[in-house]
């Protein structure tokens, strides 16, 4: 049977300066309008920038103004746009330390529908800038602040920024890696990987508890909803932000974790 394709996702508005730009749930992006232009969550993989672009121009922006393009981790599917982009913007491009080797094409931590070759460096690219626990990056009027959370993959960031809506400032966060796909012992073995990864997992979860959150974007539109919740926004009514499903989510897919793999929980 013929595998059929994730669904395409609308590019729309989520808050005043922040918008969902992806192309399906294994392609996600979002996009902020900062002072200091535009930056780019995650970029999706290169066979959906030409969607990708469209979306970004169906909002009445400039792909050329993209400054900024930050990467929660170094999967292909959240890199594999970038070079594209980076061409077209000359945008400057963030990751988080220990996964900058994965976009230099340098190490194989890849986990996508499609595997670009090792050879075509095209895919690839030099990050300008390697995130740190605590970094904080200040476009201006928006500050974005990370927290490492290796888990998914060793340089997992998570980041939090304040939006606004509606005359309103909210929070906003994003687990940088909520995928357990990556910590089977397949996957682990195949990329001579730590199985402590799982308890990194699990710490990672447990300190992301503890921020606020107000507005929960997800890595993937699977962990926040993120589709329900479109097709229900009014101008009234705003899912995104009166629906608290971070803490719940991040409950679940911790404690999915300790069952699957038999373990504790940890600080």
């Amino acid at each position: 049977m013929e595998k059929k394709a994730a669904p395409l996702i609308p590019p729309f508005r989520i808050a005043d300066n922040l918008y969902w730009v992806g192309v399906k749930s294994m392609a996600p992006a979002h996009l902020m309008k900062t002072a200091d232009g535009l930056v780019l969550i995650d970029s999706g993989s290169d066979d959906t920038v030409d969607a990708l672009i469209s979306n970004i121009e169906s909002l009445g922006f400039d792909v050329k103004d993209i400054k900024h393009i930050i990467h929660s981790h170094g999967h292909y599917d959240h890199t594999g746009a970038t070079p594209k982009i980076v061409s077209l913007s000359g945008a400057k491009t963030y990751i988080g330390l220990g996964d900058e080797d994965a976009v230099r094409g340098e190490c194989d931590l890849l986990w996508a529908g499609k595997i670009p070759p090792a050879n075509e460096k095209e895919y690839y690219f030099e990050p300008d800038v390697i995130v740190r626990e605590g970094d904080v990056l200040d476009f201006g009027d928006v500050k974005v602040r990370f927290i490492s959370t290796p888990g998914h993959t060793v340089g997992t960031m998570s980041m939090f920024w304040n939006v606004r809506y509606k005359g309103e400032e909210y929070i906003a966060g994003m687990f940088g890696g909520a995928g357990d796909n990556s910590l089977t012992d397949k996957y682990l073995d195949s990329k001579k990987l730590p199985y402590s990864l799982r308890e990194d997992y699990i710490r990672s979860t447990n300190r992301l508890m503890k921020e606020q959150v107000d507005l929960h974007i997800g890595n993937h539109p699977g962990n926040n909803n993120h589709v329900d919740k479109a097709s229900r926004m009014t101008e009234e009514y705003n899912p995104f932000i009166e629906e608290k499903t971070w803490i719940p989510f991040l409950t679940k897919r911790k404690n999915e974790v300790m069952e699957l793999y038999g373990l504790e929980d940890v600080e």
